[in-house]
């Protein structure tokens, strides 16, 4: 899956994508304008249900559509974050740290021990066996 974790400073994620016989590498997290996303699960649905939550930000989508396999983090400008899981209405976390998917426990976990987020993404990477092949770090503007 992947290990996406953000904070009120950025957020960092690891570049490993499968299909089950192969591996490749993509950037999981973006900036949009002053916010970052992050996403986990199947990546095309994932990305598509990002693309749709910023759409509905924006005032250019209001369909709330269902995504089976997809999960996004949000930090926005003002450090607050969000979760969304399958569709576009997100949860608002009150807690300044947050993590999503198979190696958020892990990253979680390095975290509160004092690593940065980069060196959260690293450590999941190792424990994790769908986290791996390099991490992306942005910093919230």
């Amino acid at each position: 899956m992947t290990t996406i974790i953000c904070d009120t400073t950025g957020m960092a994620g690891d570049r490993l994508i499968s299909d089950g016989s192969s591996m490749d590498t993509v950037c999981k997290i973006k900036r949009e304008s002053a916010e970052l996303y992050g996403v986990a699960g199947d990546i095309v649905q994932a990305t598509n249900l990002r693309d749709s939550i910023i759409n509905y930000l924006i005032g250019i989508n209001d369909n709330v559509q269902q995504i089976e396999d997809g999960v996004v983090l949000r930090l926005c400008a003002n450090g607050t974050i969000y979760v969304y899981h399958g569709s576009i209405l997100g949860i608002r976390l009150t807690n300044t740290v947050s993590a999503i998917g198979s190696g958020a426990s892990a990253a979680l976990s390095a975290y509160a021990c004092g690593k940065t987020l980069v060196e959260c993404v690293a450590i999941a990477s190792k424990i994790d066996l769908y986290t791996g092949m390099g991490v992306d770090y942005l910093e919230r503007l």
